[in-house]
């Protein structure tokens, strides 16, 4: 998931609607400053707050995660023709829209750290899923300056760990823990298992935090769902 394609597809829906940012907040029940952030790009909103944009901007859910709304088959010369592809667009709309209802299962990935929080997202269809991990934030006081962070998306499989996926900042940075922490993200797309193994806390990021002189302090941030796979 593209978030800066997110936020700019958030733009301009509520631009068609003709509201603020102000004004969506209050529909959504969050600040205007969030609202910002999404359609900035600095982030996405939670799979709730997705739930409620769908309703308002009627599209599907699966329309804001791709940023860009389905076009409708253009019409044609002969009136009857037109008439019979709109009719079919709007059908496939319908049977199109009921399966991705009843097929995707929409997830929120946290953690239950008491010095980091994360933002995470989870889409599950029969046994593939897809993960969009962001917004991951340091609670505690560290000015330590670093050169760069390593970080590994980990599944535990039987005792025996796994990565995922890895995302690691630009060198030589010389920022704070907080600040590297802001440019990580995982996106990771038809993968098996996943959200089970993430019911039962067995996916974690492993976080190396690199040093001028080569040293390295480590961190760990366990990931679960806020609900359960319902697979």
């Amino acid at each position: 998931m593209n978030q800066e394609k997110i936020g700019k597809f958030i733009l301009e829906q509520r631009k068609k609607m003709g509201i603020t940012q102000a004004e969506l907040a209050a529909q959504l029940a969050v600040t205007s400053q969030a609202v910002s952030k999404w359609e900035r790009g600095l982030g996405i909103p939670d799979i709730e707050i997705l739930k409620k944009l769908s309703e308002i901007f009627n599209v599907d859910i699966d329309e804001l995660l791709e940023g860009n709304k389905k076009n409708k088959p253009r019409s044609g010369k002969n009136i009857l023709i037109i008439a019979i592809v709109i009719f079919l667009g709007i059908l496939s709309i319908v049977i199109v829209g009921s399966f991705l209802k009843n097929n995707y299962i929409f997830n929120s990935i946290v953690t239950d750290s008491e010095i980091f929080s994360i933002n995470g997202v989870i889409t599950s269809y029969k046994d593939r899923q897809s993960i969009y991990i962001s917004e991951i934030d340091y609670k505690l006081d560290n000015d330590n300056i670093y050169e760069y962070l390593e970080c590994f998306l980990i599944e535990n499989l039987n005792g025996s760990e796994q990565e995922i996926a890895t995302y690691v900042t630009e060198k030589n940075s010389d920022k704070t823990f907080n600040d590297l922490l802001k440019e990580v993200e995982f996106k990771i797309g038809n993968y098996t298992s996943m959200c089970r193994n993430l019911e039962e806390y067995k996916v974690y990021i492993n976080i190396k935090a690199y040093k001028e002189d080569g040293s390295f302090d480590i961190f760990q941030v366990p990931l679960k769902l806020v609900d359960d796979c319902n697979d």
